[in-house]
Parts: C-alpha cells; sequence; structure tokens
C-alpha cells in the first residue's frame, strides 16, 4: 500500500510517494489483498484485507490453465474466509470518544460541522442532509459566514447546498471569503444560479480577477459549464491574467473542447428526451393502424404477403429495408398521401396499387409513417403533423399516385453534373470547388479557426427540391460543423428561416431538410466554434428532386390529360386494339382486373359490362382519367373514425345497430368498426380509385387500347368480355 503526498503547487495538483524508495505498507505474504482504507471516528486508519488466495474469475483458472498449477502448487484454493481489517495509529494519535451521531438532532449535529476530524464532519453534513429539516437553516448560514474554521464555513455551505436552502446574498458573501477553498466552493455552489441569475454577476467578475490560481481554475470551470452569458470573456480575462500558468491555459483549453462536445451531447440528448415520449406515443398508434390495415397487403412482418391468387406474385412490396422508408420522409409520406402505382424496383405486385391515404389526418399520417420507419429493423426520426402539412401544401392540387420515377432522385442531369453548379464561401472561396471534385484528398476549408457565421453556399444550374445533403470532412476528421443552419433561396438575396438546424458529431454529418420548395440556392452556416480547428468540407452531396427542365419527370396521365377527352376517343375507336386492351386489363401486376372483373370475387369497383345510361366514348376516357368525375352509385367511399383517432377508408357492405362493415378497397378484406367506437361517419366525393392509374402503362398506345377494350365492352356486353379475357389468357 502507497502513501502518496497530494501537494496543491499552484494550481497544479502534484502527487508523489511519502517514503522515498519505500511504501507504507507491504507484505512477502501472497494472500495479502487490501482493497480499501478510510479514517475512523476515533482518529485512527482503518484498512481492509481481503486475505484471500484467488481473486481471478474461475474462467482465468479452469482446469488446464497455467494458473491452476501455481493456485495448486501453493494452495491459494484453500484460503477463503480469512478477511480482517487493520487499525493503524500514529503515535501520536489520541483516539477520540465512540459518536452517537444517530441518537442527536439536526441542530445538534450542527456542531460538528467544524470538528477536526473529517469523518465528523462528513457525517454530520450527510445525516443533516438526509433528515431534511430545513429548520437549521439559519443556524447553518449563521456558521457559514461567521465559524473561525474555513472547513467549517465549507460544511456548512454544502450542507445548505444539499437541503435546498441556498440564499443568493450568503453566496455573494463567500465569493468574497478569506479562504480560497470557501470561494471555490461558493462558486461551484452557485452554478445553478448563473445562467439566468445576474444578481451575482458582479462577485463574479471580482471573483475571475483572484490572484489564487486555484480560484481562478474553478470560475473559468463553473462560468463554462452553467453557460455562464460571459462565460468566454471571463475565461479570456482569466486565461490573460495567467498567461504563464500551465495548469490554467491547459485546463482552459481543455474544459472549452469538452463543454463543447459535452453541450453538443446535451442538446442532442435533450432533443431525444423531448421526442423520445412523442416517438413512442406515435408508434403505438401507427401500429394499430398498420394492423387494421396496411397488414393486408403488407404482412405483420413487413415484408409483404404473397398473393392467394397469383403464384409468384406478391402482394405489395417489403417495407423492412425499403429506400422509400429509410430514405427521406418526403418519399414515405407522398406514397401514403398520393398513393405509388407501377412496378417497384424493376418487380411487378399484385395490388398494383397503394391506395392513397390523404383523406386522413396529418396525424394519422405521420403515425403509420413514424411506425413503419422503426419496425423491422427501420430507424428514423419522429414523423409529427406539421411535416405531413407542409408537404399536403408543397403538393397541394395533385390527385394522382407517385410513381417511382416521379418520386425518386433519378441522376438528372442538373443534379448530377456538379461542375454545373457555382460555389462561394465566406471564407477561401477559391477552393470552395475541391468540395466538389470527387476527390476524397482535396477539401474546401475556412482556413481558419471555425466560429459562428462562417458559411458555404451552392447555386444550382436549375430550381430542384433540395431533400437532404452530406458533408464530409474524413480525412479532416475534427473539421465537421459544431453546429449548422441551411437556408434556401429563390435568388440568393432573400434566404427566409432555416430549414435545417442540428449538431454535428462526426466526421460525415447527414442533414435531413423540411423544406421541399424548389430552390436554386442553398446555404449552410456554421454556428458552432472549437478551438485551433478549421471548418471542411471534402465532399458534399445532395439529394433533390429536379423540377423543370431534363431532369423533371412528365407522367403518362399528366401527358394525356392535355389532350381533348373527344380526340383521345377517337383515336382509341381508330387505332385502338381492344383484344390488346384485354390483355393489359387482366395483366394481374395491373389493378383493372381485380377491382372491376365479376369473375375476380367480390368487386372493389362496378362492373364494366353491366348496362349504364350516358355512357360515351368520351366518358369512358374520362372516368380512367378522372375517376371522380362519376362516381357510380354503390362505390362512394364511406370514412369512419373511433373514438381513438383511427381513421378507416372502405365501400359500404352491411350495418346493423352495433357493427359497420366496410370492404377495403386495396385488398378486399371486409373491415368492422364497432358502433360505440364511432366518432365520425361520412362519405367522400373522390373515388376510390385514383387518379393516375394510367401511370402504370408504358405508353399512348398502351392507353388508347386499353379504352377501346372497355368500349367492346360497353357496347357488346358480358359476352364479348369473357371472349377477350379467354383469348388473353391463352396468349
Amino acid at each position: 500500500m502507497r502513501r502518496a503526498k497530494v501537494t496543491n503547487d499552484a494550481g497544479r495538483i502534484v502527487v508523489s510517494n511519502a517514503y522515498e524508495g519505500e511504501e507504507f505498507l507491504c507484505s512477502t505474504d501472497p494472500n495479502f489483498r487490501p482493497i480499501n482504507s478510510a479514517t475512523g471516528p476515533d482518529g485512527a486508519l482503518y484498512l481492509v484485507d481481503m486475505y484471500r488466495g484467488i481473486i481471478q474469475e474461475g474462467n482465468w483458472v479452469r482446469e488446464g490453465s497455467y494458473l491452476r498449477g501455481i493456485v495448486q502448487e501453493y494452495e491459494l484454493d484453500k484460503n477463503i474466509g480469512r478477511g480482517r481489517i487493520y487499525r493503524v495509529e500514529h503515535t501520536s494519535t489520541v483516539r477520540g470518544p465512540q459518536p452517537r451521531m444517530l441518537e442527536e438532532s439536526p441542530r445538534e449535529l450542527v456542531r460538528h460541522l467544524n470538528h477536526p476530524n473529517g469523518w465528523w464532519r462528513s457525517e454530520a453534513q450527510k445525516l443533516i442532509v438526509l433528515h431534511g429539516d430545513a429548520s437549521v437553516a439559519s443556524a447553518l448560514m449563521r456558521m457559514a459566514r461567521t465559524d473561525q474554521s474555513p472547513l467549517g464555513r465549507l460544511h456548512a455551505l454544502w450542507t445548505l447546498e444539499g437541503l435546498g436552502v441556498v440564499d443568493p446574498a450568503l453566496l455573494e458573501e463567500l465569493l468574497a471569503d478569506a479562504d480560497a477553498r470557501v470561494r471555490s466552493a461558493a462558486m461551484r455552489v452557485a452554478e445553478p444560479l448563473l445562467a439566468e441569475d445576474r444578481s451575482l454577476d458582479g462577485a463574479v467578475r471580482r471573483l475571475a480577477a483572484d490572484t489564487d490560481p486555484d480560484v481562478a481554475i474553478q470560475v473559468l470551470l463553473s462560468t463554462l459549464h452553467a453557460q455562464h452569458p460571459d462565460a468566454e470573456a471571463l475565461t479570456a480575462s482569466i486565461v490573460a491574467a495567467h498567461e504563464d500558468h500551465i495548469a490554467v491555459q491547459g485546463i482552459a483549453d481543455a474544459v472549452r473542447g469538452r463543454m463543447e462536445a459535452v453541450l453538443a451531447e446535451r442538446r442532442r440528448i435533450e432533443e431525444l428526451r423531448r421526442r423520445d415520449q412523442a416517438l413512442a406515443d406515435s408508434i403505438v398508434r401507427g401500429e394499430r393502424i398498420y394492423a387494421n390495415l396496411c397488414i393486408t397487403c403488407h404482412g405483420p412482418d413487413g415484408r409483404g404477403l404473397p398473393s392467394p391468387d397469383e403464384d409468384g406474385l406478391m402482394l405489395a412490396p417489403p417495407l423492412a429495408g425499403s429506400a422509400r422508408v429509410g430514405g427521406h420522409k418526403s418519399y414515405l409520406l407522398r406514397i401514403l398521401l398520393h398513393g405509388l402505382i407501377g412496378p417497384i424496383d424493376g418487380e411487378a405486385y399484385a395490388a398494383g396499387l397503394m391506395l392513397p391515404m390523404g383523406e386522413n389526418t396529418d396525424a394519422w399520417v405521420a403515425d403509420v409513417a413514424t411506425y413503419i420507419r422503426n419496425t423491422w429493423g427501420n430507424e428514423a426520426p419522429l414523423i409529427g403533423p406539421e411535416d405531413v402539412a407542409r408537404l399536403r401544401a408543397i403538393d397541394e392540387g395533385r390527385n394522382a399516385p407517385w410513381t417511382l420515377a416521379e418520386l425518386f432522385p433519378t441522376g438528372a442531369p442538373t443534379l448530377g453534373a456538379r461542375d454545373g453548379w457555382t460555389l462561394t464561401a465566406s471564407h477561401n472561396p477559391d477552393k470552395a470547388a475541391n468540395a466538389i471534385d470527387g476527390a476524397m484528398g482535396s477539401r474546401w476549408d475556412t482556413g481558419t479557426p471555425m466560429r459562428p457565421g462562417m458559411w458555404f453556399q451552392v447555386e444550382l444550374p436549375e430550381p430542384a427540391r433540395v431533400l437532404s445533403l452530406r458533408l464530409d470532412t474524413t480525412g479532416s476528421n475534427g473539421d465537421y460543423p459544431r453546429g449548422y443552419e441551411v437556408h434556401v433561396s429563390d435568388d440568393g438575396e432573400a434566404w427566409g428561416d432555416p430549414v435545417a438546424v442540428g449538431t454535428g458529431t462526426a466526421p460525415v454529418v447527414e442533414i435531413e431538410l423540411d423544406e421541399v420548395a424548389a430552390a436554386r440556392h442553398l446555404r449552410i452556416t456554421q454556428s458552432g466554434s472549437t478551438k485551433g480547428l478549421f471548418w471542411s468540407i471534402h465532399e458534399l452531396e445532395l439529394e433533390a428532386l429536379p423540377v423543370t427542365g431534363a431532369g423533371a419527370h412528365v407522367t403518362l396521365a399528366q401527358r394525356l390529360a392535355e389532350e381533348d377527352p373527344q380526340a383521345l376517343a377517337a383515336a382509341a375507336r381508330a387505332h385502338g386494339d381492344p383484344q390488346a386492351g384485354a390483355a393489359l386489363f387482366y395483366d394481374p401486376a395491373l389493378t383493372c382486373v381485380r377491382c372491376h372483373d365479376p369473375a375476380s370475387g367480390e368487386r372493389l369497383g362496378p362492373d364494366l359490362a353491366s348496362e349504364r345510361e350516358g355512357v360515351t366514348d368520351a366518358f369512358l376516357v374520362e372516368s380512367v382519367l378522372d375517376p371522380s368525375a362519376s362516381v357510380r352509385e354503390g362505390y362512394e367511399s364511406h370514412i369512419v373514425r373511433t373514438d381513438d383517432g383511427l381513421v378507416v377508408t372502405g365501400f359500404f357492405v352491411r350495418e346493423d345497430e352495433e357493427l359497420l362493415v366496410l370492404r377495403e378497397p386495396a385488398g378486399g378484406q371486409e373491415l368492422e368498426v364497432w358502433k360505440d367506437e364511432l366518432d365520425a361517419r361520412t362519405v367522400s366525393d373522390v373515388s376510390a380509385m385514383p387518379a393516375g392509374l394510367v401511370n402504370q402503362l408504358q405508353s399512348r398506345e398502351q392507353f388508347l387500347d386499353l379504352v377501346r377494350f372497355l368500349m367492346e365492352v360497353e357496347a357488346k356486353g358480358a359476352a364479348r368480355q369473357a371472349e377477350l379475357r379467354e383469348k388473353a389468357s391463352d396468349n
């Protein structure tokens, strides 16, 4: 056992052996295992010796191991249950009386706070705090102000802190105490007040000029830790006043760096705490929605279900590991709001269409999206109703499902050709191009330590909806932004509110933007600071959706909507192939047959071969391009909301006094809703068949073929439909 001398050398704590070339206590007995020491209330030193032969875990001394042989040779396994305590006394020690503190009141305990034996002082302080009796506060304040012993004043102050009754006026007095230890302690006790309470500012500024290095260091530590508004200025003045003091300089540098990291982590944790409960609640609500609706096609594990009717086809694509789910939140939200159609990643699915869920509330959409993004190995931040509302506003007027060609960035020239970007920066603008040269060995940097207000700006050749950006500073690993704000602008002059605010914590910073409105200019502003490190970007990447020019995708539905319905009907009548149209209608990867053919079971849409009045060629064209223009009676969408917020949409099947049954439009599942749980019920004038289904087709020619098939069925009835279906099956 070593006894160390702890010396305070002008603020530097120095530890040295008390006995040159020797130890305080040692033994040649291999069973000597000292593990603890403590000062006793009688003034003696007590040492605990485990005195045991084996102290390793069993794995270290198993059969065949080297240590097993040593243990057996020295019979160490036989030395158990022999622990002992040593009492060590100095030759001058006069052992004191036995304490009876558990029998004493808090007021009686106060008198022990200035005892010469530290055990008595600490034990009395602990017991007073545990009693929680604030009636002794006046006695403690008197002791903190007037006791002759600095240690007594010190313990009185910390006891007041433990009771939660510290008076700022007392702190102001003790910040000027004659003893440096008391002044330093008062500074520490004042920390909870420093961020908001300005009554101590004068005393703190005076203490910052204290000549004692311990006090100066404590002021530096406390003001930075407590986020005092003048912390940086106070630190600078302390560092300047002690420019030759290694401890002050070293601690200032270390604390600055550590506090920046601590504050960044604190902000991150606070954000997680703020979101955690909300995230958990949203996931619970979203799971209930998923289990009542989405599970029909996507399955309980998010991997999709096989089609019961078509061998080799799945009903819907997997959600686990999906690029749409794991990517920017706008992808999944847009799919939920407006639906998704067409082959997915080159695969056809029996359902053919992800129905739009935009009739539901923003909170409903946000909850199911959050659940999907945080289940089956997916992990992503909370999506809130405000995110859904923002996308609704941006896509206002859209009434068609998305296709992947529209939804996903496609490497458009305006975004892929980074040499078309114009770059500038607040610092070293001549090096800005290094951030997009494709070489990790080069970089743009500020050329001076990062500080708030530094910025890096990108001008795109054409407007784009920037979704996210990636700042990669690998190679200069500490040069990531300690804080950042992102703004977008149409003209590079008016920037508006930030569209992303956050904190960098690693060399690669991924930033997801809330705003996806079109803009040509993007500015990243550095809002943090760290001593001695530049802000650098080795490679900058953007994820964005083009909105104009060659990169913008124009769907088949959009192109057809520009033509006159009468002209399209005439073209279908003249050039359409009804047999080719039948092949499209009965393609299991499309949605037509699933909804409209009587042979497919319970229909989700009207029988197209049934007799109807007022049906013309142009009407058929319009009914495909704009299904909501004329909704067949009996196929109106019913929307019900339960009292716990669950929204269900479907076709009416039946109802009685207790139960309402709807048929879910996508998969045909019957959904039962108990009437005593109904909060609202409406009938929508929007067709369950969304606009834009023609985007499943490859060309205008296919559209004309499909319409020609519908004309044949309308004119000649079920017999002609059966004939065309049989030929389509043969082919």
